[in-house]
Formats: structure tokens, sequence, C-alpha cells
């Protein structure tokens, strides 16, 4: 795939999700766009009833990496909940995680560094294994199940800031 060519970084029936990614490249000042088709509805529910998502955010190929990074490293300030499903994942399944992160979100993915480096588990490969990957298929986007990864997001922030707002009170 060519220097300057766009691909996929982000794909959901939420706008907010993409809204919100973008926001974040942008204060990192990694180019990225929007697009959402004509006619989207934004769902509050991941993918919604028609299982396809509606808005998509892109980036150069070159920037892929950093600006998974900038996402996961925004998204990695959030602590898991103690019933999250990474918490219990054994280090295969982190492993996995880290070789395949076209099938995870940004917050999974950081979130799986944090513990795979806790329990020293050798991540020297993931930046290839995302860019080879987004060069191979032509996008990064999101499958199904890391559609909980961005409802975890969505989830994590609302009671991040209720708990802030709630000790300002």
């Amino acid at each position: 795939m060519s220097e300057g060519t766009e691909i996929e970084l982000i794909a959901s029936s939420r706008k907010a999700d993409v809204t919100e990614a973008a926001s974040i490249l942008k204060r990192e000042k990694i180019p990225c766009n929007k697009h959402v088709p004509k006619g989207a509805v934004s769902s509050s529910r991941g993918f919604g009833r028609t299982g396809k998502p509606n808005y998509f955010l892109t980036v150069k190929v070159e920037d892929v990496v950093s600006a998974w990074e900038a996402l996961e490293s925004e998204y990695a300030q959030a602590d898991l909940p103690e019933d999250h499903y990474l918490l219990s994942s054994d280090d295969d399944e982190i492993r996995q995680m880290l070789e395949h992160p076209r099938e995870w979100s940004p917050f999974d993915t950081g979130h799986a560094k944090i513990i795979a480096q806790e329990r020293g588990i050798d991540i020297s490969g993931f930046n290839d294994a995302l860019l080879t990957e987004a060069t191979e298929s032509g996008d990064v986007g999101l499958s199904r199940r890391s559609v909980l990864g961005w409802v975890g997001i969505s989830v994590m922030v609302v009671y991040f800031l209720q708990r802030v707002f709630r000790k300002s009170r």
C-alpha cells in the first residue's frame, strides 16, 4: 500500500466513538478524516440492529501506528472495572490479542499492553503486527467482538465523569 493512502482506523455504529477518537488524534496532531454515510443513524447500543458500522475514521497508512498508540495511551488512563474480561485473560489470550490487534479496539490493546508488561509478556512485535494487518487488509477496522471494547470505553468515560463531578460538588 503506498504512502499517503488512507485506511480505516475506527468503524462504529456510534458517532460519539468516532468523534472522540478524532478529537484525540487532532489533539496529537495526527491527521484523520471522519466519514459518515448520508442517512446514517447513530446507535446507543453498539452495532445496533443492523450489525453494520455507520461511522468511520481514517488515517494515512504511515500514521496507523502513531494514531493507534495515541488512542491506546488516552484510553489506558481509565481504570478497568474489577470484573473486566481482560483481568481474567490468561497470558496466551493477552499475547493473541496483541498479535492480532485489528480484532480489538485501542482501549483493549492499550490495557492488554499494561497487563502484558505487568506479567512480563513480550510485546515487542505489536507495532509490526498492527502495521502488517493494516496494510494487508486495507483497514484496521473493528470486528464485532471489539465493539465490546468501544462499549466499555463509553461506560468507563461516563463512570469516570460521574466520579469527577461527584467529587467536585
